[in-house]
């Protein structure tokens, strides 16, 4: 038996998702200035960009919007809805309706701009000469 409250936890999963991957946006856009102290955090930060500029320019949709869409279908919703103040206002920010060419050359924009600041300031692990 299926409990009453699938439905509602499913929506409340997909709203959780939508707002990891507005943090993952975040991440992506600031986490390499952010991170400048960090060696290690900008490395990884350097290849999360990468990866995710490879799946604009290969045109394979995010995880997380695969599994947004996959937890609206389970509530019933379909893969788009306006229910919730969550859904209004973060989806605005995480879907702006930006053709998909203008955020891949945004993209690239931004990890050239990272690089120009990594030669600028070299990462520098502990141990390494100055």
């Amino acid at each position: 038996m299926i409990s009453p409250m699938m439905p509602f936890c499913y929506r409340l999963l997909a709203e959780g998702t939508l707002v990891l991957h507005l943090l993952w946006i975040g991440f992506l856009i600031l986490g390499g200035y952010i991170f400048l102290a960090y060696p290690w955090l900008r490395v990884t930060h350097f290849i999360f960009l990468l990866s995710t500029f490879g799946m604009q320019i290969f045109s394979i949709a995010c995880p997380l919007t695969y599994l947004e869409d996959y937890l609206r279908l389970k509530v019933g919703l379909g893969t788009y809805y306006q229910g919730s103040f969550i859904y209004y206002y973060l989806e605005k920010l995480v879907y702006p309706g930006i053709p998909p060419g203008v955020i891949t050359l945004l993209t690239g924009l931004l990890m050239l701009s990272l690089i120009a600041l990594y030669f600028i300031k070299p990462i520098r692990f502990s141990g390494s000469e100055k």
